[in-house]
């Protein structure tokens, strides 16, 4: 693998949109593509979220071309996670189709034609939230609901969280709060899911109804860890607004080793233009992807190579 030719370049993907990220707004997004070979080649797509990631574009480039170039260097989570991919022995997935989430902020239209819908809660209070799940389902009735709260969600009781699952159908609450205590204790009475906490704490790991992992966020391996545990915690595959590329790798991840599939958590695929490849993550359902690696035709500027 090392001996192959290297090359790094930046593709710039283009929102339709701006991209809400911990308070702050995206314009554009940097991905680092590093691809590996010459004529029948592959490549992967490591994709620091700035706001959300500690490394950033410039991190993984630099620490990218010092490990192609020989040199011993900290491998920031985003980059390990992509050159451990690109190092995965991948097997046969599954045959059979998947099934995609759609994603909502509270500023959007609520019109959707997706069954399962994530909803970006954060910032807002539970009478902002019921009434916008309220316009979904008057243009949707078949919808059900994943809410996301980025630990965000204004301050409210016990009793009434229960009534947003009492009145609407809504598969898990993710995150309403920071706290573990308080999160254990919630996840023995209302569906938890886990994401930026996944991994802190075993016990608080068993108690939630779903574990929503971010491949570039958590690392290869413990993604492979996770995605092959064989409870009954619910496996939900997520992204942090990710190329083509990256969404097909790890679908072709998640068919290969997960036992209890779950609508896959790629809605941010829908602030980018329609793809011109055959594997399309913004439709609803469709075949999973017969491939772990992107066809390689695509602009981009060359940055280095070996």
């Amino acid at each position: 693998m090392t001996a192959a030719r290297i090359r790094l370049f930046q593709v710039d993907l283009r929102p339709i949109r701006p991209l809400q990220v911990g308070g702050h707004r995206l314009d554009e997004r940097k991905v680092l593509r590093i691809m590996i070979g010459s004529g029948h080649t592959r490549y992967v797509d490591c994709s620091p979220l700035p706001f959300f990631h500690k490394e950033t574009f410039e991190d993984c480039f630099e620490a990218a071309r010092a490990h192609y170039s020989g040199l011993t260097v900290a491998l920031p989570v985003a980059l390990s996670t992509a050159l451990d991919a690109l190092a995965f022995a991948f097997a046969s997935p599954r045959s059979g189709e998947w099934e995609n989430s759609g994603l909502l902020g509270l500023d959007s239209l609520p019109d959707s034609l997706m069954r399962m819908v994530k909803i970006k809660a954060g910032y807002h209070s539970l009478y902002e939230v019921k009434h916008f799940l309220n316009s979904v389902l008057t243009q949707s009735p078949q919808t059900q609901f994943r809410i996301d709260c980025n630990q965000l969600l204004k301050s409210a009781d016990m009793g009434e969280l229960k009534s947003l699952f009492d009145e609407f159908p809504i598969q898990y609450i993710e995150e309403p709060s920071s706290s573990i205590e308080v999160l254990k204790s919630l996840a023995r009475i209302l569906p938890i899911a886990l994401d930026e906490n996944l991994g802190r704490d075993i016990e608080l790991d068993s108690l939630a109804k779903a574990w929503v992992i971010k491949p570039n966020r958590l690392g290869w391996s413990n993604t492979i860890e996770r995605l092959s545990d064989r409870s009954d915690v619910l496996k939900v595959l997520s992204n942090t607004y990710e190329s083509d590329a990256s969404l097909q790798l790890y679908a072709y991840l998640y068919a290969q080793t997960v036992s209890q599939p779950q609508a896959l958590g790629f809605g941010t695929a829908f602030y980018f233009d329609e793809s011109k490849a055959r594997w399309n993550p913004r439709v609803q359902k469709g075949v999973w992807p017969t491939t772990p690696f992107a066809e390689d035709e695509f602009e981009g500027t060359l940055l280095w190579e070996s």
